[in-house]
């Protein structure tokens, strides 16, 4: 009887020893602009039970940039601002039940920008 114990133990301790599954519903999207155009991140749902996003913008070296969050469901834009030759601007947008792009236009090339649903 002490073997069928034994495996299960080690059966028991073999499954406390594998990696834990990636949790659902951790989104980013990031976007880089490489011409004059400006970029455009895939949309991602807002972070839940809180309804929250966090942007990270960086304007290139040339330029300024200006950046808005879009709700992809209805156009509407939730967040917007202007970042300096060179700056950063970050933080996030409470309140959002959808699903959210980033843009960042007015740019030159080297600016990016970030949004995700987790810390």
């Amino acid at each position: 009887m002490r073997r069928p114990l034994l495996l299960l133990a080690g059966i028991a301790a073999g499954a406390l020893a594998l990696p834990a599954p990636a949790l659902a519903g951790y989104d980013s999207a990031h976007c880089y602009n490489i011409n004059s155009t400006g970029c455009t991140t895939t949309s991602i749902p807002a972070e839940t039970p809180g309804h929250w996003l966090n942007y990270s913008v960086d304007a290139g070296p040339i330029c300024s940039a200006d950046w808005k969050v879009v709700d992809a469901g209805n156009g509407v834009t939730v967040g917007n601002g202007h970042v300096s030759r060179n700056g950063h601007a970050g933080s996030w947008i409470g309140g959002l039940y959808g699903s959210y792009y980033l843009r960042i236009y007015n740019s030159c090339p080297g600016s990016e920008g970030t949004i995700s649903n987790f810390d």
